[in-house]
């Protein structure tokens, strides 16, 4: 199958359909299966049988191995032209801050289409942390908390124009160590944690050293903090850090 610009799925089948001469059809990445062409065997020709390709005019062109006016098959073109309609909306995600994140529709309409995308319902520009604000695939690097909102876009084209659901974009922001306390020879560590995820604590006594330690196993959280009790011997020296499990 051939994933065309607008994000569908299209292929061909061979036979099948009331009049047995094959199909044109699309599968969003949903999964959505819509049947767009029977082939009449005549005009259109019968039996396609090459792979699709779409052309710069955003059209779908493909071959028959049969019918048409000499009945030794056809090049057909098949183009949209309905207003746009959305195969798939934006999914709604949880991104760790400084990490990148993404928003994609799929739709179906006339060429050519234009997008713009908006957070909390204000429109987003592109710039060096956000690309893609005015395309199908909006991408979002070193999130901050700032990034975090509702996202949507508008989907237009010459016959009309439509907007997505929301999808909601949440970060999360990195654990940060609190104060230590010592008793004898432990350490307790507490650091802030988002109820619900996993966090595992790590160590190192020397910090050229090249992979860090797990300290006992992951804990999640059901505060805003988490503790670990770390029992040293004499001398001992460590270094330590928190890494989010589940995002």
């Amino acid at each position: 199958m051939l994933q065309a610009s607008d994000g569908n799925f299209y292929g061909t089948t061979h036979d099948g359909s009331a009049t047995g001469n094959g199909t044109l059809f699309r599968i969003a990445p949903n999964g959505s299966f819509a049947r767009l062409l029977i082939f009449d065997g005549f005009d259109d020709g019968a039996h396609p049988e090459a792979a699709l390709i779409q052309a710069a005019d955003g059209s779908l062109y493909g071959t028959t191995s049969s019918g048409g006016p000499g009945g030794q098959g056809t090049i057909f073109r098949f183009s949209f032209t309905s207003p746009p309609q959305i195969t798939m909306q934006p999914s709604s995600q949880t991104a760790v801050a400084s990490q990148s994140a993404s928003f994609n529709v799929a739709v179906f309409g006339a060429n050519p289409l234009s997008f713009q995308w908006f957070r909390n319902g204000t429109n987003i520009a592109d710039n060096s942390n956000i690309s893609g604000s005015t395309n199908r695939i909006l991408v979002l690097r070193s999130l901050s908390a700032a990034d975090a909102g509702t996202y949507s876009v508008r989907i237009s084209n010459a016959l009309g124009s439509t907007n997505s659901l929301s999808a909601l974009l949440t970060v999360l922001g990195p654990p940060v160590f609190q104060v230590p306390s010592r008793t004898n020879q432990s350490i307790q560590l507490t650091w802030s944690a988002i109820p619900g995820r996993s966090y595992q604590l790590q160590y190192k006594s020397n910090l050229n050293a090249p992979t860090w330690t797990n300290l006992d196993g992951p804990l999640t959280a059901t505060g805003n903090t988490l503790s670990a009790l770390d029992p040293l011997a004499a001398n001992s020296q460590r270094f330590y850090r928190v890494v989010l499990v589940t995002p």
